[in-house]
């Protein structure tokens, strides 16, 4: 057997045209529990649903159902380091190692978890009233009163402060998960879903509304074109995919322009997520629809302007930077499309570059952020994918 190494393939942040008009309807084993949550762990979809269900699949086509030792419905799931989190109602959480096993943790809680997110430090997961921050293994839970007055229904992490999404438009945000500031939206609608890409934050809700903001603090109303619900949002790297009620699906290369495709469906789809070169989106009746993804069609450069270029050396990915650059005080960073934090070198003194471990990576899209002594954030898309 031929040994896999990884290797990266560059593109920055593209401009980029997207057809995303084939879907096609996968039959996993006959199960009608509405699937609420689905994620790509770099080798693997899992998704999770009502009556704890629980499925996996190594390529969004055959999927085997696992034993969650649970029957009260999930809504969320995570993959953070080593670790798959699930939340639910009535606080449950669940951890796995590899989507298979499953071990029941105690929230502290009686409250119904309807999303969670990693930061650099800790996991927290989200409910109404409730927060819940947790060791970044997932193990320990400690619940905590939250200064939101509506219900949270989705969290994501920056990489600087977590951004929570709730009902009647509200957002907070939070440095620690302890102290939450109430952002102004001009939105009345419920948000359902929101996501970091790596340049912006965009949430989606009720009335087809769709978010943006560069921070977090100021937001801009989008026109998605639609007045259906939309549930949940994704960034493949390279293009916005919301979805929603009686199979809507929108894309958007910037978030600001929207265009509605055909999914093939009239169930209600809850999540879609990615993994690089097709998207998976799961719904009632325990649907799950499957499109490729398309080719990217032009590519605008950002750290290359910059005079930093990446190569491979083993299993380090290689940043170069240029002579008036000092590699001292530098810090390179690899993000999950979700903004979760998976690989980070700092300061490693003036070499001419900065050398990150990459062996331990899954394929898929990545963010590769460069911050400098100025402080200024660069960022790359990057993609991994293995070599046999």
């Amino acid at each position: 057997m031929k040994k896999v190494f990884p290797f990266l393939v560059f593109a920055a942040l593209p401009l980029i045209t997207f057809a995303q008009s084939q879907w096609t309807i996968r039959s996993p084993v006959p199960q009608r529990n509405s699937l609420n949550g689905v994620i790509y762990t770099g080798t693997q979809f899992v998704a999770v649903g009502d009556s704890g269900a629980i499925l996996t699949s190594p390529d969004g086509i055959a999927w085997t159902p696992r034993a969650s030792g649970v029957t009260i419905a999930l809504s969320s799931i995570i993959s953070a380091d080593t670790q798959l989190v699930t939340v639910g109602d009535s606080g449950t959480i669940l951890t796995s190692p590899d989507g298979i096993a499953w071990t029941a943790r105690n929230s502290g809680t009686i409250a119904p978890l309807y999303s969670i997110t990693s930061a650099d430090t800790h996991m927290v997961a989200i409910s109404y009233k409730v927060v819940v921050p947790a060791s970044k293994d997932g193990i320990t839970w400690i619940p905590r009163a939250s200064v939101t007055p509506a219900r949270a229904t989705a969290i994501t992490w920056t990489g600087t402060h977590l951004v929570a999404a709730c009902d009647s438009g509200r957002i907070f945000t939070s440095p620690d998960a302890i102290f939450w500031t109430p952002r102004t939206t001009g939105s009345t609608d419920s948000l359902r879903s929101i996501i970091w890409t790596g340049t912006q934050l965009v949430t989606v809700g009720t009335g087809g509304a769709i978010l943006t903001s560069p921070n977090g603090i100021t937001w801009t109303s989008r026109n998605s074109g639609t007045t259906l619900p939309l549930f949940s949002i994704t960034f493949t790297g390279t293009q916005l995919v919301a979805v929603g009620r009686v199979g809507t699906v929108l894309t958007s290369p910037d978030g600001i322009t929207w265009t509605k495709h055909n999914s093939g469906t009239t169930e209600t789809l809850l999540s879609v997520t990615s993994d690089g070169t097709q998207l998976v989106a799961v719904g009632t009746n325990g649907t799950i629809l499957t499109s490729p993804l398309d080719h990217v069609t032009k590519i605008n450069p950002r750290l290359g302007d910059h005079g930093i270029s990446f190569r491979v050396t083993g299993s380090s990915l290689f940043a170069s930077l240029p002579p008036t650059m000092p590699a001292q005080g530098m810090r390179v960073a690899i993000y999950s499309m979700t903004g979760i934090k998976v690989a980070e070198v700092n300061d490693i003194g003036n070499s001419g570059g900065i050398h990150i471990p990459i062996n331990g990576l899954g394929s898929g899209a990545y963010f590769c952020e460069v911050k400098g002594h100025a402080g200024a954030n660069k960022y790359e898309r990057i993609r991994i994918a293995p070599i046999r």
